[in-house]
């Protein structure tokens, strides 16, 4: 029985790690934080929401077109990274007032504003239709410097996106055409003027300036800013596909995005799909079934819902792949468990009838010891007994010695005194 015991719980000994280990998050510190930092992603949303209720207090109070015009510029400017359509709710609120006043300039500021939140979100039809109305001719100086910000942005991410590599290279050389224009109203040794130096080496295939570019985006941004999250993720980029650091600089991406509200971000759509590649299929489905396909739904984000698209069915079929063959190892376990129990319950039953029998033999044990004493209690007294009448005995014995002596010697002197009283009557007849 104890080798048989110890064969199942060999058995078990091996299930067990092998029905916890499938797919279990690794016990790394800095997705440990991450992790912290998502369950108080609502708190971080908070903050978001006082903010913007204190520049929605302020423009409850105006009036003034100017200033509502203004204040509704901020508030879409703040929703930017946010939510898709409340930016663009208050940039039409823009758009009509500009309308309402005539102001062709900010009607095509609002029209650019748009454009740029439309390419961001991935609406490309939308912004290519509001696009086309734009002259770069008959853009206004005033908004030539917001004309080609946008535009850079509109041929980058529509060479991404576009069908044909001839209409892809085309759209990259009106891109490179704006980003060099943009570079010369943009202050150099600025955050953005790094942002747009990293975007030309990479062109340029110049990957040490890359990563130089990206490391002094990551040195002059604060801390857990919307910029440091941008910067960590473009450093992280200028390495190697298999470099380990990618993951610590995905994270601290990923948690900037979240402490800054920010709900249309790719680092943690990165990080999760570098997670399921290293074989942390639980944490990386966890990243993004909860929050990338969660936050980009409620950012109405078309782009971050393609990018996730690509990769979460092979996800999700790991995952459940990896569940059905943890169920199966645990139904194994459970079985085991159970025959373990069964077999453990006859073996306390068997223990239980065994110490009762023990009992039951002890209880006899002391009433035969008890009765044994008694006996020998007796065996005593009798041997007492015995002993005072072997000592009667020897002293009547002693007597009679005594008298057979005395006997002996009174009949001795009758015979002597006869034989002398017989020799005289024999002389005196003679």
């Amino acid at each position: 029985m104890t080798v048989f015991m110890k064969k199942i719980i060999l058995i078990l000994s091996v299930l067990l790690p092998l029905a916890t280990s499938c797919g279990v998050s690794q016990a790394d510190p800095m997705l440990e934080e991450l992790d912290s930092v998502l369950k108080d992603k609502a708190t971080y949303d908070g903050y978001f929401s006082d903010r913007i209720a204190v520049l929605k207090s302020v423009l409850a109070d105006q009036k003034d077109p100017e200033q509502i015009y203004n204040i509704n510029r901020r508030i879409s400017d703040a929703y930017k990274s946010h939510s898709f359509d409340t930016t663009i709710f208050y940039l039409q609120k823009n758009k009509d007032i500009a309308l309402s006043l005539k102001d062709d300039f900010k009607a095509d500021e609002t029209d650019l504003l748009m454009i740029q939140s439309y390419i961001m979100a991935g609406y490309y039809a939308e912004a290519a239709e509001m696009y086309a109305r734009f002259d770069p001719e008959s853009v206004s100086r005033a908004l030539w410097p917001l004309f080609v910000n946008v535009s850079h942005r509109y041929y980058g991410e529509m060479s991404a996106y576009i069908s044909t590599d001839e209409s892809a290279e085309e759209k990259l050389e009106w891109r490179d055409f704006y980003r060099t224009k943009l570079l010369g109203m943009t202050q150099e040794g600025s955050f953005d003027w790094y942002y747009l130096k990293r975007e030309e080496a990479d062109a340029a295939r110049d990957y040490d300036k890359v990563t130089e570019y990206a490391w002094k985006m990551v040195e002059m941004a604060q801390v857990n800013s919307h910029d440091y999250a941008k910067g960590c993720y473009f450093y992280q980029e200028a390495l190697q596909d298999d470099d380990p650091e990618r993951v610590k600089w995905l994270v601290r991406s990923a948690v900037a995005d979240v402490m800054c509200s920010v709900k249309d971000y790719t680092s943690l759509n990165t990080l999760s799909g570098l997670l399921f590649e290293n074989g942390d299929i639980d944490r990386a489905f966890r990243y993004a079934a909860d929050h990338c396909m969660e936050d980009a739904l409620y950012f109405n984000s078309r782009l971050r819902q393609w990018q996730i698209s690509q990769f979460f069915p092979q996800l999700e079929q790991a995952y459940n792949e990896r569940n059905m063959k943890q169920m199966k190892v645990m139904a194994i376990l459970i079985v085991g468990i159970t025959f373990f129990m069964i077999v453990l319950v006859m073996l306390l039953l068997l223990i239980f009838i065994r110490q009762r029998a023990l009992v039951a033999m002890q209880d006899e044990l002391k009433a035969s010891y008890i009765e044994i004493d008694d006996r020998n209690r007796e065996l005593v007294a009798i041997n007492n007994k015995l002993t005072s009448l072997n000592a009667q005995i020897q002293e009547a014995d002693k007597v009679k010695q005594e008298y057979i002596a005395l006997f002996l010697s009174i009949l001795s002197e009758n015979i002597s005194t006869t034989r002398q009283y017989k020799n005289h009557v024999l002389k005196n007849i003679r």
